[in-house]
């Protein structure tokens, strides 16, 4: 799978859900997620991807995929609602700087909410896989994960929101979206000044 592909991702519920990746030339590829299960096999180049069934909120699932010669495995996978939050110095205003900010960093702990924060990239074309990696905030500890094609995909649980990312707009989007709809959620500031 491709490196976006990670544990503690949440990806959008009530669609079909893309993966893809990379094996060998014209290798069969076998992806599995909660018992759904696609086969298909690599291109020439050793591309490939496949459409699992739509899921409805609920996890956590495993995801793998395998081959004849290796296997991947994605552990604590949520589906759920994704949102791509867009604006510029709004999107990176810090949670530190919000009204509150001591009491809601200090409640800010729930499994079920999830952030990325989206590196700064520009190319002239379509890429399969983000080319720079990305900062995941995970009770101060900082990880690497991706967004693409609607999916959002994250690597760490959010123990508790730091200092700075995400920003309050993100964070206090996903707090509520968790909360109102009882779905898990995950959020993806993409923000520039």
């Amino acid at each position: 799978m491709a490196a976006i592909f990670s544990d503690h991702a949440v990806l959008q519920r009530d669609r079909p859900i893309e993966v893809w990746g990379q094996s060998g030339a014209d290798e069969q590829v076998l992806v599995t997620m909660s018992g759904a299960s696609r086969k298909t096999q690599a291109d020439a180049s050793g591309r490939w991807s496949v459409s699992l069934p739509s899921f409805r909120a609920g996890g956590p699932y495993q995801l793998m995929a395998r081959t004849a010669t290796r296997q991947q495995q994605v552990n604590d996978v949520l589906v759920g609602d994704v949102w791509l939050c867009s604006g510029q110095s709004n999107m990176e205003f810090a949670v530190r700087n919000s009204i509150n900010a001591d009491s809601e960093v200090q409640h800010s702990a729930n499994d079920g909410i999830r952030h990325l924060t989206i590196s700064r990239d520009v190319a002239a074309a379509a890429n399969a896989d983000l080319r720079h990696p990305t900062r995941m905030e995970s009770g101060g500890s900082v990880d690497h994960a991706g967004f693409f094609g609607g999916l959002l995909l994250l690597r760490a649980r959010i123990a508790e929101v730091d200092t700075g990312a995400p920003g309050p707009h993100p964070f206090f989007l996903g707090r509520h979206a968790h909360r109102d709809l009882a779905v898990r959620a995950g959020t993806a500031p993409a923000g520039w000044q």
